[in-house]
């Protein structure tokens, strides 16, 4: 098994679960929801990914809460989804105007984000918990050394360009000095700041990749 790949975050899920005391009768409390609810609430899960979610080697108890919790995420996610669609339509003129007079020190400031706010985000917007809390925190630091990993987690082409260019420095997620300096960056950012706005929380994926693992 090779360090931070999808394997690695099972386990150190697990391990982390049971070394901080969580069991089926003592963890945080929650309210099961069943598998069929769970894909009602979530229609663009892929699948394959359902298929694979089922047969995860975690005990049930932890399974469940984790299908739960994801549910919870995703519709809170999805709640936001308007936002970014109302922005792109009213705003998104004026914003690229704006955007293309700063420069580049400004852009890296903007794009700067400390990994632990992502968690903060997480805990403080969304209320995740118990052992997806867990979980959250594993994929974390696995995509902390995504490029050790050779995985492709983007669905359209927009996604994986700007995946190409999302690297870890000094505890904070930042762009490469090369997406920020070049038009091609300026124009992914704006076409993903489009996919946000939906009409899907995951773009629908348009075809396998090159090289994708």
């Amino acid at each position: 098994m090779r360090k931070y790949e999808d394997t690695w975050v099972v386990d150190r899920t697990m391990f982390e679960y049971v070394n901080q005391g969580g069991c089926s009768c003592c963890g945080v409390t929650h309210t099961i929801m069943n598998l069929a609810d769970f894909a009602s609430k979530c229609s663009d899960w892929e699948t394959d990914d359902e298929n694979k979610e089922q047969f995860s080697p975690w005990p049930m108890f932890i399974h469940e809460e984790i299908l739960t919790e994801r549910a919870r995420l995703r519709m809170a996610m999805k709640a936001d989804m308007n936002k970014y669609k109302d922005f792109v339509e009213t705003h998104m003129k004026g914003f690229i105007d704006w955007w293309s007079r700063l420069g580049e020190n400004t852009k890296a400031r903007i794009f700067q984000l400390p990994s632990e706010e992502v968690l903060s985000y997480f805990r403080i917007q969304t209320k995740v918990k118990g052992s997806y809390e867990i979980l959250l925190c594993a994929i974390l630091e696995q995509i902390r050394h995504f490029q050790e990993t050779g995985y492709t987690d983007g669905r359209v082409a927009a996604e994986l360009f700007f995946e190409k260019n999302l690297v870890h420095q000094r505890d904070s997620f930042v762009l490469d000095s090369q997406y920020i300096a070049n038009e091609a960056g300026d124009k992914n950012f704006f076409e993903m700041l489009t996919i946000l706005g939906g009409p899907k929380l995951l773009p629908v994926r348009t075809g396998t990749f090159k090289c994708e693992k």
